[in-house]
């Protein structure tokens, strides 16, 4: 799928450091100011497993100039059976847009695309958590999710 500006493609080993540094422009302040632990080499080493694993979509959005461009966006996806029915689920793992491209259409783009590849892999139920009081809950709203439950946590390491 290709936005106006920018080309989705799938994830090589070669974009896992302008995906981390997507990850701090786009998510870590969040995680910061929220007081959520991260870990980028866990980070990188669960990007490097994931690679060609059939259970897995990764995608990057770039920049349309090509491979040079700096990555713009990426998503993260996988596919299990849920323990509950007799769905297949794609479970979104993360969704970032670089600060820079947000508004852009890009977001939607990227869930667009997650839509396709689930519904080719043979999954037929999508799920995702968001956080507590994001704004990017109307975004996902708007695109027809509906919000069933609340994300809760509870820390046993302390």
């Amino acid at each position: 799928m290709t936005h106006p500006t920018h080309v989705l493609r799938p994830l090589v080993e070669a974009d896992i450091l302008q995906v981390l540094d997507l990850y701090r422009a786009a998510i870590l302040p969040i995680w910061l100011e929220r007081g959520r632990d991260h870990d980028f080499g866990r980070i990188e080493a669960n990007l490097r497993a994931r690679i060609g694993d059939g259970d897995h979509g990764l995608t990057v959005a770039q920049g349309a100039s090509g491979h040079r461009a700096p990555l713009a966006g990426y998503l993260a996806w996988e596919r299990h059976p849920d323990h509950t029915s007799t769905h297949t689920v794609a479970h979104l793992r993360m969704i970032l847009v670089h600060p820079d491209h947000q508004g852009s259409g890009l977001g939607r783009d990227l869930m667009r695309h997650f839509e396709a590849a689930a519904r080719a892999a043979g999954c037929t139920k999508l799920l995702f958590d968001v956080l507590a009081g994001s704004p990017a809950r109307g975004f996902y709203e708007r695109l027809g999710y509906h919000h069933w439950s609340d994300y809760l946590e509870k820390r046993l390491d302390g």
